[in-house]
């Protein structure tokens, strides 16, 4: 999935996206996700910010 052109804040309070525009949101219904999902915060190999979903994948596994 690849998302270009969106607006979101990132902060010490987490990653609000900051589009409220119904036509340039983003639909949780879309993504695979659901309100109360819960992530882990890890950095790639490479140093890019990354949220994994708590109890789906090994955090270890490498993601692209």
């Amino acid at each position: 999935m690849f998302y270009a052109d969106f607006t979101f804040v990132l902060n010490e309070n987490g990653l609000t996206m900051a589009d409220v525009d119904p036509d340039e949101m983003i639909k949780v219904e879309n993504t695979g996700l659901k309100e109360g999902d819960t992530f882990v915060l890890k950095l790639g190999s490479q140093g890019q910010i990354m949220f994994i979903k708590k109890g789906k994948i090994n955090l270890n596994d490498k993601i692209r």
